[in-house]
């Protein structure tokens, strides 16, 4: 327990003026202990599963399943996300699957086929995953940098470290879900929409 910053004889002797002072610094001081604390409770977890420092904070027991990819563009997400989202993004990210690892493992040059067999394998795990964790729906809603900047950040993350074919197969998902969430349109596998789709944000560079 942490010891008060004065015996209680003292502090009823102080101006109210001063009173406030010193109640401050003693608020300050408890959370500087608390994210020093922190740090040194993230520090451990590096140093026992051995994870490159380049993971944010929470991802230690993650990090050697994830691959250089992965790792650099939640480093990116740990820059816009509020906490809260961070710590959403880990517990969605502890549950893999086939599609995952295959998706990180698509050549640059999968044919067309492919991508939209691979899009509509992942598309329940992703209505799954906006069912049981509904912030995913808006991943970047409550980000500290805005949501406006924290969504080109991810995009633009998405398009320096995934590859053509990921990024056409998050096209054609993000075509799915539009089209599972839209009554009027075509049913999900008819009609397939690659690269030219207008609105998706994410570019090959």
């Amino acid at each position: 327990m942490r010891a008060p910053c004065c015996s209680p004889s003292t502090v009823s002797r102080l101006p109210r003026s001063v009173l406030a002072r010193v109640q401050a610094l003693d608020a300050e001081l408890e959370a500087t202990i608390e994210r020093l604390s922190r740090v040194r409770t993230e520090l451990t977890l590096i140093l026992r599963h051995r994870a490159p420092i380049h993971v944010p904070p929470g991802f230690a027991a993650l990090a050697q399943d994830l691959s250089d990819t992965n790792k650099s563009l939640f480093m990116v997400y740990s820059t816009v996300f509020s906490e809260e989202g961070l710590e959403e993004l880990r517990r969605i990210i502890t549950v893999r699957d086939d599609t995952g690892e295959e998706f990180e493992a698509l050549p640059p040059d999968t044919d067309d086929a492919t991508i939209d067999r691979l899009a509509e394998r992942i598309l329940p795990a992703v209505l799954r995953m906006r069912e049981e964790h509904p912030r995913s729906n808006g991943p970047v809603a409550d980000s500290p940098r805005g949501a406006e900047l924290a969504g080109n950040a991810m995009a633009h993350a998405a398009a320096e470290f995934y590859n053509p074919a990921q990024l056409r197969v998050l096209r054609r998902l993000h075509h799915l879900l539009d089209q599972a969430t839209d009554p009027h349109d075509d049913p999900p596998g008819h009609g397939a929409v690659h690269d030219s789709a207008p609105d998706v944000r994410l570019r090959e560079e």
